[in-house]
């Protein structure tokens, strides 16, 4: 299983496994009706999920200034996507920083944008709108302050959390 007290990165070992094995939690959920024992081991396979990732985030960097994301990073992403699509029980929460450079509004449409462009990569492979929950952090979100040129790469990125949510079985 993976280690869930860190940031992942896009196309991480650990990220692959975690998205079987809730790939796979997912089939075993599908298969309960909710009759009877059923309905137990389907709540146990929700928390069991929910453990998973209650602590796991991705992030996804993004250049200064830009909200364009970089090739591999968006082949990575839809590859995270097209097996998010297929495990209804995920919900995907965005949240979009910048770093301390540039005005706050500038910032803000920024983080709008970085938050937007990985939303639409999930909605383009199938994730269903209600499964994702978007927000632009900002600079309000910023850990490095202006001057510590080696911290705003860290700033400048979009991470993407996920919850275990009630599913019909």
């Amino acid at each position: 299983m993976v280690n869930s007290n860190r940031t992942l990165c896009l196309g991480e070992t650990g990220l692959a496994q975690l998205a079987c094995d809730l790939g796979s939690r997912q089939a075993a959920l599908a298969r309960f009706n909710g009759k009877g024992n059923s309905r137990y081991q389907a709540r146990v396979l929700i928390e069991s999920m929910r453990e998973m990732v209650k602590t796991v985030k991705i992030a996804v960097p993004f250049r200064t200034g830009s909200y364009a994301l970089e090739g591999h990073l968006r082949r990575e992403l839809i590859k995270l996507a097209d097996v998010l699509s297929n495990i209804p029980a995920v919900s995907i929460d965005i949240e979009a920083h910048t770093d301390v450079r540039g005005s706050r509004r500038f910032n803000r449409k920024l983080a709008f944008e970085r938050a937007r462009c990985v939303r639409r990569v999930f909605l383009s492979r199938g994730v269903a709108l209600r499964r994702i929950t978007a927000r632009a952090v900002g600079v309000e979100g910023a850990l490095y302050p202006k001057g510590d040129r080696g911290g705003y790469a860290f700033d400048r990125q979009t991470l993407v959390r996920f919850g275990i949510e009630e599913t019909e079985t």
